[in-house]
């Protein structure tokens, strides 16, 4: 979670200058919705008092 928004600022920095963003920023989509996904999961286990 900590590392996503460094790789979303990353990735927007090289959408800025022209540049294809390669290697690990082309996966800040699917880091973003994993990271998402697993804090989702956690909310509900809370609400849910599993």
């Amino acid at each position: 979670m900590t590392i996503t928004p460094i790789l979303g600022y990353l990735a927007k920095e090289n959408a800025n200058k022209g540049k294809e963003s390669t290697g690990i920023l082309k996966a800040h989509g699917a880091i973003a919705t994993a990271a998402y996904l697993s804090f989702m999961a956690s909310g509900l286990t809370m609400y849910f008092d599993f």
